[in-house]
């Protein structure tokens, strides 16, 4: 488990057990109120955890479709390849999801990794080379 993920089951946790005493204070139509809001709270945060992974899968393939098209008008000539890490499977809890790798035909030992923000912005944050001490990296943004 992520500790993000943690971190919000314990949130939603504490939130669950204050609602809970709370209730208890409570006598009548309040007691009924609050325990029904406390029966809300973890069928929204069950059905948000299982939506999850989903969402954030569609997020990255639509963040994919404009790296593509960015890297396509950037480099015309180049057959691109541009991989994401699988969101919510076992091995890949400390890796971004959003992050994307690519690779270029021209340069088959390098890849670059980019990020598409939310106003589809596009950053190459880092390049790596299966190649020791290579320096001649052909696909360097600023």
């Amino acid at each position: 488990m992520h500790p993000l993920e943690l971190i919000d089951l314990l949130v939603v946790f504490a939130i669950v057990i204050v609602l809970a005493l709370l209730s208890f204070q409570f006598h009548g139509k309040w007691r009924r109120r609050i325990r029904v809001a406390t029966v809300c709270c973890i069928l929204a945060y069950g059905i948000f955890y299982a939506v999850r992974p989903y969402w954030v899968n569609q997020q990255v393939q639509e963040e994919k479709i404009v790296l593509e098209a960015y890297l396509k008008d950037r480099y015309p000539t180049e057959i691109i390849t541009v991989r994401s890490v699988p969101y919510g499977e076992n091995g890949f809890e400390s890796i971004n999801p959003h992050t994307l790798f690519v690779k270029f035909s021209t340069e088959p030992d390098a890849e670059y990794t980019y990020l598409v923000s939310r106003d589809e912005s596009i950053h190459q944050t880092s390049h790596s080379s299966t190649i020791d001490s290579k320096f001649d990296f052909l696909h360097l943004e600023d």
